[in-house]
This record gives structure tokens, sequence and C-alpha cells, in this order.
């Protein structure tokens, strides 16, 4: 027996560029309880968008060189979501959207806003501009996780690699970055 399901109201959304598969996630990114669109290109833009109908993005970044994964979860354990972006270089990326384009995006370093204008950073009514940025310890990441599966129920950032390993990362607030916390070869695997 087949089943027909007919769409009839769409949406087409003002993003164009060429994208990898796990390049796009739905979650709650400004913490609203409402989920939003990300999707990111191999042209490096990553853009935002909420479900307002709207066919324009809500927020963008871009020069994030060429995007291969994203993913929207608590990577700092603070109770707010970011969005987390590595490129093939093995640069990762994360963003913490705000909802109020004329507060600071702060770093998770401290729960209240800095006042070092390094680690504090303005952003326009549409642009976004990575909260923290770093080198992972090897390139060609495809997919990636963020998750908590150990029993302190701190999420971390899982990575698989084209070249048959998943690296575990887990942020560390006393030195403000990832660090790596175990390296799994999957050697046996064909792919």
């Amino acid at each position: 027996m087949m089943r027909s399901v007919s769409l009839v109201e769409r949406l087409e959304l003002d993003f164009s560029g060429n994208h990898f598969s796990h390049a796009l996630a739905l979650g709650d990114v400004d913490s609203d309880e409402l989920n939003e669109l990300v999707i990111a290109n191999v042209g490096g833009v990553l853009a935002v968008f909420k479900g307002d109908a709207s066919s324009k993005p809500w927020r963008e970044c871009s020069k994030l060189g060429t995007i291969t994964c994203v993913g929207i979860g608590d990577i700092f354990n603070t109770g707010k979501n970011a969005v987390v972006c590595i490129n093939a270089e093995g640069m990762c990326h994360i963003i913490m959207v705000d909802p109020e384009s004329s507060l600071p995006v702060h770093s998770p370093k401290s729960s209240s806003y800095s006042s070092s204008p390094s680690m504090q950073r303005k952003v326009s009514s549409k642009s976004m501009k990575p909260t923290h940025s770093q080198k992972l310890e090897a390139p060609n990441v495809k997919v990636m996780l963020i998750a908590s599966i150990a029993p302190g129920g701190d999420n971390e950032l899982f990575v698989g690699h084209t070249d048959r390993f998943v690296g575990v990362y887990r942020w560390n607030p006393e030195v403000n970055s990832l660090q790596s916390t175990h390296k799994f070869p999957l050697s046996g695997q064909i792919g």
C-alpha cells in the first residue's frame, strides 16, 4: 500500500552554495525554546533561520573556511546552547547566538559580561562572530555530536574523522579552550 503526502505550503530559503550533508542542524540556538535551522556552505558562510516564514537568514557568520559539519548544544556546560562548526582544515568555531543584537556576545569563561575588548564583541543586527575558535588535533572532520555520555553529566564534543578515528573534546573553563580527552582509532573499519 502506497501513501501520498501533499505539502501544499513550502518555503524557499535565501541561501546559496554547496554544503556537506552534516553541515545542517536543527536546534534552539538562542534559548527561546524554539528550534532554528542552521546551515553552512563550503564557502564558509553559516546562516541561522528562524521559523518565522522569512526566506532571509536571521543571523549570519562568514569567513569560517570549508565547513564540513555543524552542531548545536551546550558545549560550555553553562545551560545555554551554542552553534559549533568545524571546517575541513580542523578549525572549530563556537558561536554563542544572542537574541538581542544590541547586547555583547560574551565568552563563557565567566557568567557575566567581560569588560575586556578581546572577550566582548558587539554584533550587528544580522552578523555573528565566533566566541571561540581553535584548531583541533587533526583535520578531515566529517561528523560531530555534542552529548554527555559520562556519569558526570558534562557535554563533550565527539568528532568523527575521515581518517578512521573518533576524537573527544571537553570544554575546560580554566584554560578557556577545548581539550582532547580521548582518541579512538577505528582501523578495522572499511570506509
